[in-house]
């Protein structure tokens, strides 16, 4: 598919000012309809491409908001998503080091420093989901949770632990990390 696709992907029309075609986030050269995207045949389309490419198969566990997971220590069921998505975009979570809990701590409305720090973890959340250049992922989110460090974060949990942007998302029953992830949260009681 070339970068200037002018029809759906899943059903083949073009797109409409009340119907656009929408850029799909993992495949570039791919213009979808949301409406399309959203049902029985958009749902069949991503299962065959989930089948046929694992990238985005991991692509799709890691956008999945509220996705089941059993931690992998105990066999409890759990929830994770991701942080900064959908209706809570403008925020971003720190995890607690020890517990399942988590708590915002950067609001990108607040200041323009912490809009900027917001946009840069989003952007690296957005590489994350993508597979790509996780290295340097890493490392400019070792840069960032020094920065946040100096700017008075973390700060303390309730159980002992302290809130960070680096830790993983936990298990509610037993503490073990769910998903080796900074960009999601335990979907559980936060503080």
């Amino acid at each position: 598919m070339s970068e200037n696709q002018r029809t759906c992907t899943i059903c083949g029309t073009g797109g409409e000012a009340v119907n656009p075609l929408v850029q799909d986030e993992f495949y570039d050269d791919v213009r979808i309809h949301l409406h399309c995207l959203n049902g029985p045949a958009g749902r069949a389309w991503q299962a065959e491409r989930a089948a046929a490419d694992p990238r985005y198969a991991r692509y799709q566990t890691l956008i999945t908001v509220a996705r089941p997971v059993a931690c992998p220590s105990c066999g409890v069921p759990n929830r994770i998503s991701p942080k900064a998505f959908g209706m809570g975009a403008g925020h971003w979570e720190a995890t607690c080091t020890s517990c399942h809990r988590h708590a915002t701590i950067i609001d990108g409305y607040r200041s323009a420093e912490e809009g900027a720090l917001l946009r840069r973890l989003q952007a690296l959340a957005h590489h994350f989901r993508l597979g790509r250049e996780l290295d340097s992922v890493e490392a400019e989110l070792v840069a960032i949770v020094s920065e946040a460090d100096r700017a008075s974060l973390p700060r303390p949990c309730e159980c002992g632990g302290s809130y960070r942007l680096e830790a993983r998302p936990r298990c509610r029953h037993c503490a073990g990390v769910l998903l080796d992830s900074a960009f999601h949260v335990t979907l559980t009681s936060s503080a």
